[in-house]
């Protein structure tokens, strides 16, 4: 049902087509440690793009430490190994912090700005340099050993020791005081509730059991707080002040992991809905069949891949897949696009100069006529940093990928559908003529001829080898807007294994000025990519 609060709500507030999600990283790794520099590394650039909404994460990490001012967290300061940039306490002593810089930044340029909280993070139990780093800062885990799921020594079977159990009556509490801390001290148009970093929160999950009605219930009541919360500081404000999550994009593993998203829905508590992150286990128009339902706007979260092949990864990280992922998101009908773990070095060229990832995502149309890749499956089967509650039972849509390849026996065929966002025949109404091939990345073979490839049921000549695919052209006419079919069987015996790694569709259009959309290769040098 849709909600008819006067200032919240689904139907409150602009349409949002592309949120940035920063993860509050620049504000530790800025050498020169000023509001300026902070701001260049990766706001500044973010005007002039399509980005019309930031979702500002003041780190979060682990559960209850911030880089904004708090009475009731812990103000993360260290300046510990990598974070020896960390400004947070020269932003302070200025009078200033981290959230108030962007804030008013945001103001400033026309952004709308949610503050965002990772509902349980664990990079503090990483076995990497910042684990220990951020778990000896981190006042409330270190008092409360009891509060969390594991211990050192007594580690859960699914997710880091040092999650936080939502069961204990004084973390829901915390969880409810810190957003409305940040309602009452911060200009924001919203909160976001992040619970995919990372979604272990009760001891049944933690062990491997199913969340219990009870557990589920205890969480519904936190985000039932929240809204209240977001009303009536709405109310004061005499204007909207939204509420969004992010959550798994299949209802029944959140109510496996304690969330009743169909049940928030119902019960008017959400405005936004922004689904996937470490996996994807169902269609984006499953997302999209749930927000049109209840009327609340839903969002496409394209994180970076976690496919570790480094041929996949690369090709997976690139402009031309991210521009492919939000053509399926909004051929599908997503109200918009969320770009998440995106760093400065990603950042370097999106500006109104270029076609970049941003710059062109809120325009369907216009979004049509770039060069994309597609692949069968971005995020493969998934794996949930710190581990989570098991998800292959709730697969939906295909995993393919050097990790999860697939075995082909003589005389069988492999089919999967293959979701093209692109109309290729609307590109040739508007004069641009489109180059579309696929291509299989594909092992035990001696020649292509071994083996019959179908593209939506037609069978397509010989490949060609090319470095590690065999490519095959498309007639752009076999190409639809939406599912495609592909299939591919191996007709004798080769005497090898033969395995299925990959497959891609490439789309290139014919304009006087190709457009690069640029090289989106995740920042490594000293970040947090739990």
């Amino acid at each position: 049902m849709e909600n008819d609060r006067q200032w919240g709500g689904p139907l409150s507030g602009r349409a949002r087509k592309v949120i940035f999600e920063n993860d509050g990283g620049d504000g530790q790794r800025c050498a020169e440690e000023t509001e300026e520099a902070l701001l260049k590394m990766r706001m500044e650039r973010l005007v002039g793009t399509g980005v019309d909404t930031a979702f500002i994460t003041t780190r979060s990490s682990g559960f209850g430490q911030f880089i904004h001012r708090t009475r009731i967290g812990t103000v993360f300061t260290s300046r510990e190994g990598d974070y020896r940039h960390n400004m947070t306490e020269k932003l302070i002593a200025r009078g200033t912090d981290y959230l108030q810089v962007m804030s008013e930044f945001c103001r400033a340029n026309g952004i709308d700005v949610f503050w965002s909280m990772r509902m349980n993070d664990t990079h503090d139990g990483s076995t990497r340099w910042y684990g220990e780093a951020t778990f000896k800062t981190n006042r409330l885990k270190r008092d409360h050993p009891e509060w969390l799921l594991g211990s050192r020594d007594n580690k859960p079977r699914h997710g880091a020791w040092t999650a936080v159990n939502y069961a204990v009556p004084e973390i829901r509490a915390l969880a409810v005081a810190f957003v409305e801390e940040v309602l009452d001290n911060y200009d924001v148009d919203g909160v976001h509730l992040d619970f995919y970093r990372h979604p272990v929160f009760f001891p049944s999950t933690a062990a491997g059991l199913p969340a219990t009605p009870e557990e589920t219930a205890m969480m519904t009541e936190v985000v039932r707080e929240v809204r209240r919360l977001a009303d009536r500081k709405a109310e004061q404000l005499h204007r909207p002040l939204q509420v969004s999550v992010r959550v798994p994009d299949s209802l029944e593993y959140g109510l496996a992991i304690g969330l009743d998203i169909d049940g928030w829905l119902r019960e008017g508590l959400l405005d936004l809905l922004i689904m996937t992150s470490y996996l994807k286990l169902n269609p984006w128009e499953y997302s999209v069949r749930l927000g049109r339902k209840y009327g609340v706007k839903v969002y496409a979260s394209l994180d970076e891949t976690r496919v570790t092949d480094p041929f996949a990864e690369e090709l997976r990280q690139s402009g031309r897949c991210y521009l492919a992922r939000a053509m399926n998101a909004l051929r599908a009908g997503v109200d918009g696009i969320y770009l998440f773990n995106f760093t400065p070095r990603e950042l370097k060229n999106f500006n109104a100069e270029n076609a970049s990832v941003f710059q062109v995502v809120d325009d369907l149309e216009r979004l049509n006529t770039y060069d994309k890749t597609y692949v069968a499956s971005v995020r493969g089967i998934g794996a949930i940093a710190g581990g989570g509650y098991p998800h292959e039972a709730f697969i939906r849509v295909p995993v393919l990928n050097p990790g999860a390849p697939a075995y082909l026996a003589v005389g069988e065929t492999y089919a999967i559908d293959t979701p093209i966002g692109d109309d290729v025949h609307w590109g040739r109404s508007q004069g641009i003529e489109p180059q579309v091939s696929l291509s299989i990345r594909i092992e035990g073979l001696a020649s292509p001829s071994e083996a019959r490839v179908e593209y939506n049921d037609r069978v397509l000549t010989p490949g060609i080898r090319q470095g590690i695919w065999t490519m095959y052209e498309l007639d752009p006419d076999t190409v639809v807007a939406g599912n495609n079919r592909f299939a591919v069987t191996l007709e004798q015996d080769t005497g090898r294994a033969v395995k299925l790694l990959d497959v891609k569709v490439d789309i290139d259009y014919r304009r006087a000025e190709p457009v690069d959309a640029g090289t989106i290769d995740e920042e490594k040098e000293g970040g947090e990519r739990s």
